[in-house]
């Protein structure tokens, strides 16, 4: 307890439970003001031991429940890096296909054209995204080193198979040159008679005449329908459903299988398309806004809280709730605070309902911090000091001791 005029400590107390502090200000009959924290407890007790007292509650301690009731909020609410603006980049050239979605084959040969056009071979290699390393390797290729380089190791084994028959066709051709008898070719090759003629056939290709030919599916009558439905949003679950009445039979896997696909697709689609970048700034900066105003916040500009704003109306809003009930106390206008309160409720946030609701329990506290120029500033100095008292003498200082040295100090 602390002197208001005097700004001297009269009293400490142990414990902070109601009968006790009841007990101990109903030794004090002459208290006629006290400014207090938001404790539903000590206002209790003093309403208990002096219901004439004028009772007020501090506006560091309000301020500090709203702010921190916003902060929880806001930590909800936005990411850790919030959206400012869109960059639109576009990495498309002139026939519409992005650079990074070259083959390796492609970029190779779009830099060589560059570079036969007299670009410089760095600006080349940058702008169609292949390493200048990578580049000078290939082009010290010969063009069949190149092509096995290109080639994906399924390319290179069917090649390789490819090489291997026609050599087998040689073979066959010879023997048959030799022998002139299909029966004796097929018996020292070990094959039928059909593949010699077939071998023997000048217009033979080793390519497998299935090769690119795409089979047909159980799937392929009920495509359109599932199209439909995924242009529509629908899960996969539900469209296997749709599909099950339909009549199809198959796998359920083979429906998720061309789902797959399909995202696949839409999602290259948009990859070769405008690539959209966006500007961002920390949460953390934005959130210092409830405590500084713009030009107090290193990182932050009014055209960045401005395109925030935009993007984010609720932002907005708590932030000038805040600031309008930092203002309300600050010019104590007492007339504005039920219209204040009325406004944040129609948020209907939860947090800053839990501050509205604390501070209706103790509504005429909070009207009298608006009125009056009394604050609990005293006695948080005096708080501070007694803490570095009692850590000077840590380990021997008990309540009674701490009590009477801090007394004796003051007197």
């Amino acid at each position: 307890m602390i002197n208001i005029d005097t700004h001297k400590i009269i009293d400490m107390i142990e414990a902070r439970d109601l009968e006790t502090v009841k007990s101990w200000l109903s030794s004090y009959p002459n208290l006629s003001i006290v400014s207090r924290d938001g404790s539903i407890t000590y206002k209790n007790a003093i309403t208990q031991s002096h219901p004439n007292a004028v009772q007020v509650s501090d506006r560091f301690h309000i301020l500090k429940n709203l702010t921190n009731y916003c902060k929880d909020f806001l930590k909800k609410h936005l990411d850790n890096r919030v959206i400012v603006d869109e960059i639109t980049s576009d990495i498309t050239n002139k026939s519409g296909e992005s650079h990074k979605h070259y083959t390796l084959q492609e970029k190779y040969e779009h830099v060589r054209a560059e570079i036969l056009s007299r670009t410089k071979k760095s600006p080349a290699c940058k702008k169609y995204h292949l390493d200048i390393r990578v580049y000078n390797k290939l082009n010290a290729f010969s063009e069949a080193d190149r092509f096995t380089y290109y080639a994906t190791k399924e390319e290179l084994k069917q090649s390789s198979v490819e090489a291997n028959k026609m050599k087998l066709v040689i073979e066959v051709r010879k023997t048959y040159h030799e022998t002139g008898s299909m029966r004796k070719t097929a018996k020292l090759h070990g094959l039928s008679r059909n593949t010699v003629k077939k071998y023997l056939d000048e217009n033979f290709s080793p390519v497998h005449a299935r090769k690119g030919v795409k089979e047909k599916s159980i799937l392929d009558p009920y495509k359109s329908i599932i199209d439909k439905f995924y242009e529509q949003g629908a899960t996969s679950k539900s469209i296997i459903e749709a599909i099950r009445l339909e009549g199809y039979t198959g796998s359920n896997e083979t429906i998720r299988r061309y789902l797959i696909s399909k995202k696949k697709e839409s999602s290259n689609s948009q990859n070769q398309q405008e690539t959209v970048k966006y500007e961002y700034v920390e949460r953390k900066k934005l959130m210092k806004l409830l405590f500084r105003d713009i030009d107090k916040v290193k990182g932050l500009t009014e055209d960045i809280v401005n395109k925030v704003y935009l993007r984010d109306p609720l932002f907005k809003q708590i932030i000038e709730l805040v600031n309008s009930f930092r203002e309300l106390m600050k010019q104590k206008k007492i007339q504005d605070l039920e219209k204040w309160i009325e406004i944040a409720l129609s948020l209907k946030i939860s947090e800053i309902n839990s501050f509205i609701n604390g501070i209706s329990r103790d509504i005429d506290a909070v009207r009298n911090s608006i009125i009056y120029d009394y604050n609990n500033g005293l006695a948080e100095g005096k708080v501070n000091k007694i803490k570095v008292t009692k850590r000077i003498m840590y380990g021997r200082c008990g309540f009674q001791l701490l009590k009477e040295k801090s007394l004796r100090l003051e007197f």
